[in-house]
């Protein structure tokens, strides 16, 4: 029998990171692996094929190792062998999804003697010289990947490292509608001439952007009435506020924003006349056969129309037009709307087909490294000035009370 324990942040919303998780988790338990998903973020946890791992939830998982002492560690790293019975598999994996959970799943695999893959699932890096050798280390074990052929250059601030087919993973998360309960389309104005649908996150860079530009395309249109529909939640109610602000004086919009669905109602989808999102969430309409326009998720700048201005193997560092340029891409998403070439791949069964292909091909970079080393990350601190007091205290209480004092200064912040 054969064990695959995931490590990851929060499993408490919804987003690209957490479909995969879940893809990934259904791939495994059809070719015989007994899985887990640790993580840090204690809640509800949104996707309900997901639940089953909430008794894994760690408040030790939200901080570097090194704020505690190595024996709280050493407890720790014991339960979590004594939890799933580590014993009595013939082969354990360990993969992490951010910085974070990989140095907590690098003693994790130091501890259960088994390989450990480092698969960083987000678009941006900003890492210190230490976590970068930890990341080069990693690296040149073929044990990290990123999201796109560009990433692994981008976590090691190195654009003339070479790279191989190694060095990325294609994160399927785009399997987010379906046929449920919807709450969204009584909510909408049945007179608006448009309704614009965005999904993703409302923290993220491109979210302000957009709707300003929204906003402008609106009021441009005295005559006709709107719905702009964001679903999508965040923890930052001052976003929520910033962008009801933006909106407050539109008459002709009628603005809805729907917080997290899982799965997005198909109901509501067919409603839409077209979508405007970032990244996975722009895939997902797109694959769904809905008209999108594509954003870059940092400041929102517009990638494109997949299937009609570009095509659907777009990345972060695909070139852009300013966000500015947004009246006129609706213009030609609308003019055009009947000649977008779309994949189908979700009528087909070929998404899950290719998505079956790449967890296969993920394990297959297991075989690129056949002998057990570990990398100290213990010795990694965490070197922002907000995190000193984490440092210190970490080492006299629980680590339980150390997160219930970072979710208070989360409040007291917001």
């Amino acid at each position: 029998m054969k064990a695959y324990i995931i490590v990851t942040l929060n499993l408490c919303t919804m987003h690209g990171a957490n479909m995969y998780i879940y893809n990934k988790t259904q791939y495994l338990k059809e070719h015989g692996y007994r899985v887990f998903v640790y993580s840090a973020e204690q809640g509800e946890i949104v996707i309900p094929g997901l639940r089953e791992y909430a008794p894994y939830q760690s408040p030790y998982l939200r901080f570097y190792p090194g704020c505690f002492s190595k024996g709280k560690i050493r407890q720790l790293l014991k339960k979590i062998r004594s939890d799933i019975g580590a014993d009595q598999y013939e082969e354990i994996i360990v993969e992490s999804t951010n910085l974070f959970s990989a140095l907590w799943g690098e003693l994790l695999s130091e501890q259960l003697k088994c390989k450990h893959l480092v698969f960083i699932l987000q678009e941006s890096f900003d890492y210190t010289k230490s976590e970068q050798e930890y990341l080069r280390f990693k690296f040149s074990r073929h044990e990290l990947a990123g999201i796109n052929p560009f990433s692994v250059r981008k976590m090691l601030a190195d654009e003339n490292l070479p790279v191989d087919d190694s060095a990325y993973i294609l994160a399927y998360c785009n399997n987010s509608i379906d046929d449920c309960e919807d709450q969204i389309s009584p909510r909408l104005n049945s007179h608006a001439a448009l309704t614009i649908g965005s999904i993703g996150r409302l923290e993220k860079k491109y979210v302000l952007p957009l709707a300003a530009q929204l906003r402008e395309y609106c009021q441009k249109r005295p005559d006709k009435v709107f719905n702009i529909v964001f679903v999508g939640g965040t923890r930052e109610q001052k976003q929520i506020h910033r962008i009801e602000d933006l909106f407050k004086e539109c008459r002709n919009v009628n603005l809805v924003l729907a917080g997290v669905q899982f799965p997005v109602p198909r109901s509501f989808a067919d409603r839409c006349d077209f979508f405007i999102s970032a990244a996975g969430s722009a895939r997902a309409t797109y694959y769904y056969n809905y008209p999108t326009i594509c954003l870059n998720p940092g400041a929102g700048d517009i990638i494109g129309i997949p299937g009609l201005t570009c095509q659907d193997d777009y990345t972060i560092y695909s070139s852009c037009a300013p966000i500015s340029k947004l009246e006129e891409y609706i213009a030609l998403l609308l003019e055009k709307k009947e000649e977008i070439q779309f994949t189908g791949s979700m009528d087909d069964g070929s998404y899950k087909r290719e998505m079956t292909a790449e967890f296969d091909r993920q394990l297959r970079f297991l075989d690129l490294c056949s002998d057990f080393r570990y990398y100290d990350t213990y010795k990694i601190k965490f070197e922002s000035r907000s995190y000193r007091p984490f440092n210190v205290l970490g080492k006299f209480v629980h680590a339980q009370l150390l997160y219930d004092g970072l979710v208070l200064a989360r409040k007291l912040l917001k």
